[in-house]
């Protein structure tokens, strides 16, 4: 069984004059990491495949205030860029002594990647149309990550950390 938890980064500070790659959180971002980070130390992570925006970088390092951990952290440039398609080809390669895996980057990518990946269901359809900032979604595949494809795998959970 292979688990996969894909997140969205928490609240972003707008109206700076930085580029969008460098935006930090704002303090209900803070809060909501920490949240989404007690949730998320139910799971052994044992991969996070990260975006190196300063925003899931700091929702990663607050989730982890939270109470959340990994075991192995790789921060990538190209989960900042990358459609859906992308992104679960590069999931379909994670390596398969990992059991559960986590993706934290951006929208619209994460929540269509969800839905693509999600088998249909209630519960699929609201993740889809409310994947609002901090939002995870947690999947679940009888198999290898190379297996997942799309409508393939279970959504057993949908969090909005508040």
């Amino acid at each position: 069984m292979k688990t996969l938890i894909i997140m969205r980064h928490a609240k972003s500070a707008h109206g700076h004059a930085l580029a969008d790659h460098e935006r930090p959180l704002n303090e209900r971002g803070v809060e909501q990491a920490r949240l989404a980070g007690k949730l998320l130390a139910e799971y052994r992570i044992d991969f996070l495949l990260c975006s190196t925006a300063k925003r899931t970088r700091q929702t990663w390092d607050n989730a982890i205030l939270g109470g959340a951990s990994a075991e192995v952290v790789e921060y990538s440039h190209a989960v900042y860029e990358s459609w859906a398609d992308e992104l679960l080809a590069r999931i379909q390669c994670f390596d398969d002594e990992y059991a559960t895996a986590m993706v934290l980057g951006h929208q619209p990518t994460v929540s269509t990647l969800v839905c693509d990946v999600a088998k249909p269901s209630p519960l699929a359809l609201s993740a889809g149309s409310h994947f609002l900032t901090s939002a995870f979604a947690v999947l679940t595949i009888e198999g290898r990550w190379e297996d997942i494809a799309w409508q393939t795998m279970d959504l057993v959970r949908f969090e909005l950390p508040r």
